[in-house]
């Protein structure tokens, strides 16, 4: 099933629940969209600049954060209706990316691409810490439990612990090019980057790489991992959406959308795709289930074992 859904545009956020939160025309307000009755509800606030990102705040769809060029996070509230701006942060610099860590009631800021400020909410106009890039630029930012993890132009992915972000707890080398994409699911990080085939899952308790998928012509716009049933959905530049059971180590079916693909999520029992201008595409998760045996399909824990072979990694080349 496609349903049109007009002219926003990325960064958005699927809930759990049944909105997508995204951007709204004018690039400066938010738009809330029920999946299910295609209802929209409008922030009346607005930037006074473009947004640049957008992180929810926990699991939920009722709390929000924006990043803007015009050097400020705007805090918002969705009580399922409208969206209010609850209050504002500036900054010195435009902001570039943005995280929160719900438990600790805390975000993380980048400014610039290139300074990372660490602060709590309860405390909003001064950081706690900032961690200073130097000899490259940032391209993706997470938060992983208590991990802080971020990509940058180099291929180089760090990890920190955020309760106590002296030094990296670990850098990560999977890629060659600048990381376009993290990704995380319990335990797992996912990663691409730029002008490459390949995606890489590592296990985030140990810092070593689990698996690394190539799909030689390849290169990703969005991705997904399901921990629990081992997964992977791949959002190809080719609008095409890619099935791969991890634990299998099989290519699964292949799935051509009638649009480009900029987020995709696994919830429940289906996968949702999302391109521009807002098209949707909805993918039952049983369709790629059903290629993979059901020993494999059940598991459910994720060792250390799953997630590295006898070197350390697998590798998984698909012709």
């Amino acid at each position: 099933m496609i349903e049109s859904v007009d002219n926003e545009l990325e960064p958005i956020f699927i809930s759990e629940n049944k909105f997508i939160i995204s951007i709204g025309v004018d690039g400066q307000s938010l738009v809330a969209i029920d999946r299910t009755t295609n209802n929209r509800y409008y922030s009346k606030d607005k930037h006074k600049e473009s947004i640049t990102c957008l992180s929810n705040i926990g699991n939920d769809d009722e709390k929000f954060l924006t990043g803007s060029s015009d050097q400020s996070i705007n805090l918002w509230f969705f009580d399922g209706q409208e969206i209010f701006l609850d209050d504002s942060i500036l900054f010195d610099e435009p902001i570039t990316h943005l995280a929160s860590h719900p438990r600790l009631q805390a975000i993380s800021v980048c400014t610039n691409r290139h300074t990372i400020h660490l602060r709590q909410l309860s405390n909003r106009m001064n950081d706690e810490l900032k961690i200073e890039l130097k000899d490259s630029e940032l391209t993706s930012l997470v938060i992983a439990e208590d991990q802080l993890v971020y990509g940058t132009t180099l291929g180089k992915i760090y990890v920190w612990n955020y309760e106590n972000p002296k030094d990296p707890v670990f850098m990560l080398y999977g890629h060659n090019d600048s990381i376009t994409k993290l990704y995380v699911s319990k335990n797992s990080l996912v990663s691409t980057a730029e002008n490459d085939t390949a995606v890489c899952i590592w296990n985030l308790k140990t810092g070593k790489l689990g698996f690394r998928i190539e799909l030689p012509g390849t290169q990703y716009s969005a991705a997904h991992y399901d921990a629990a049933s081992y997964l992977m959905i791949l959002a190809s530049k080719n609008r095409e959406l890619i099935g791969y059971a991890v634990r299998a180590k099989k290519k699964l079916d292949t799935k051509q959308l009638g649009f480009n693909i900029i987020s995709i999520k696994i919830i429940n029992d289906q996968v949702i795709a999302i391109g521009e201008n807002m098209v949707t595409d909805v993918v039952e998760k049983s369709d790629y289930l059903s290629q993979v045996s059901n020993d494999v399909v059940s598991a459910s824990t994720e060792s250390d074992s799953d997630l590295k072979g006898q070197n350390g990694s697998t590798t998984c080349i698909l012709l």
